[in-house]
């Protein structure tokens, strides 16, 4: 049984035991405070992105930042299958993190400090043990700035990987990306790690992540 395979099992059949409540709905901007910005991520396995984002203790949102969803986000180098992606129907999209968060309390570059240190930037054809176009990673950007944001964070990460010599011949393959447009996912997607610990453990233990992570970062 190949990884690929056994992810697509091991989170099918979990999903399965769940009710899926609402269908995905296009997450719009509603007017914001000035300091109040937004990030979207592909990290892979979107339970796992989210995670990533809040506090192990409490489970809440890190301080700064005001809303995590998970969901869809259009690859603009793929066609998109359909206009309403599902989790058993999104050709074309990525699973994504949507970060809305407060600049004033927590700095854009420590985001995407966390969206590098958390994903394999070496892997083009997914991420740990799930493969496949809708689980590459990607970091997108929302106008010129955030585009040389997104560049600035990339060359940090190449040195922060050239000084630890974990990875001094591969090729970063990470792309970054327009924002084109975000879906959010089923309610039941939504902070999938505090909804079913164990389930999400056991997910994440037998895809290899924290393993590989190590292995790139020296994440433990």
């Amino acid at each position: 049984m190949t990884g690929s395979f056994l992810s697509k099992a091991l989170r099918f059949a979990f999903c399965a035991a769940l009710l899926a409540s609402g269908a995905a709905k296009t997450q719009g901007d509603a007017t914001m405070p000035t300091s109040n910005k937004t990030l979207v991520v592909a990290m892979g396995c979107f339970w796992c992105a989210e995670s990533e984002f809040r506090d192990p203790q409490t489970h809440r949102p890190k301080k700064g930042i005001l809303d995590l969803k998970v969901g869809y986000a259009a690859d603009p180098e793929r066609t998109q299958g359909t206009e309403s992606p599902t989790y058993e129907d999104h050709p074309g999209y990525v699973e994504a993190l949507k970060i809305t968060y407060d600049e004033t309390q927590i700095s854009r570059e420590t985001l995407l400090n966390t969206f590098w240190h958390n994903v394999d930037p070496f892997d083009a054809q997914g991420q740990f043990c799930d493969k496949g176009p809708p689980y590459v990673a990607v970091l997108f950007y929302m106008g010129e700035e955030e585009k040389r944001d997104a560049q600035a964070s990339l060359e940090k990460a190449k040195s922060a990987l050239e000084a630890s010599g974990n990875a001094p011949t591969q090729t970063i393959t990470t792309r970054l990306l327009p924002f084109k447009s975000f879906f959010d996912a089923e309610d039941y997607h939504q902070n999938y790690k505090t909804k079913n610990p164990i389930r999400y453990n056991y997910y994440r233990w037998a895809c290899g992540r924290d393993k590989r992570l190590g292995q790139i970062w020296g994440k433990s």
